[in-house]
């Protein structure tokens, strides 16, 4: 099987979308996700077009095409921009519209218990709370189920990798997992985990590791 990647420059409304339906696809029944919209997968596909939207205004999306569609996508921010790193960034995304949508109890479990919980995550695994501005951030990886198993995800992180390698040697690439399969996936690429956190909510609870590769 034939498979090309493809940064996604000035994309179109339904190229994002199609980047944001491998997304909602490959995380539909993820207990993490689950938690992150407060069990309304209603929210699934606007949360993934905000995510995705993001990375287009300030990072990139890289797309794994194979059999004349989208099959994978990498979502990443490059030093000196986050996810949701400025106010309009997450205007222009959509995020706003989106946490309109949350109930009340969702609102108070991100704002008094996640964000304050991911910050010092960060700040065990790295001494500082804004080091993740400092590299590149893996904010998205994934794979159309059917997909998976073929090099594919592997293929769209080493495509960075090589990147940094040719022309910021010393960067770094910071990213979070929740499932221990794809931690453990991770530590076969080389990653290391820097830091873990046990995530509670009124759905349920998960892990989230904090993993780091330098180049």
């Amino acid at each position: 099987m034939a498979v090309e990647l493809r940064k996604l420059i000035n994309p179109t409304n339904e190229e994002l979308d199609e980047a944001a339906r491998i997304a909602a696809q490959a995380f539909q029944d993820d207990v993490f996700t689950g938690i992150f919209l407060g069990g309304n997968w209603d929210l699934l596909f606007p949360f993934c077009k905000c995510v995705v939207q993001a990375q287009n205004i300030a990072g990139e999306n890289v797309v794994a095409v194979a059999d004349g569609k989208f099959v994978g996508l990498a979502g990443w921010f490059p030093p000196g921009s986050l996810f949701l790193g400025s106010p309009d960034q997450a205007e222009a995304a959509g995020w706003n519209d989106f946490v309109s949508k949350m109930t009340p109890e969702l609102t108070d479990w991100w704002m008094k218990y996640f964000l304050p919980s991911h910050e010092r995550l960060i700040i065990n695994a790295f001494g500082d709370p804004g080091f993740k501005k400092d590299v590149w951030n893996l904010q998205t990886l994934c794979v159309l189920p059917e997909y998976r198993r073929r090099g594919i995800g592997r293929s769209l992180v080493k495509a960075k990798e090589n990147e940094i390698i040719a022309s910021s040697p010393g960067q770094a690439i910071v990213l979070e997992s929740e499932v221990e399969e794809n931690t453990k996936m991770y530590k076969r690429w080389g990653f290391d985990v820097q830091g873990t956190l046990h995530i509670e909510s009124y759905i349920g609870e998960c892990e989230m590791w904090c993993l780091y590769k330098k180049f």
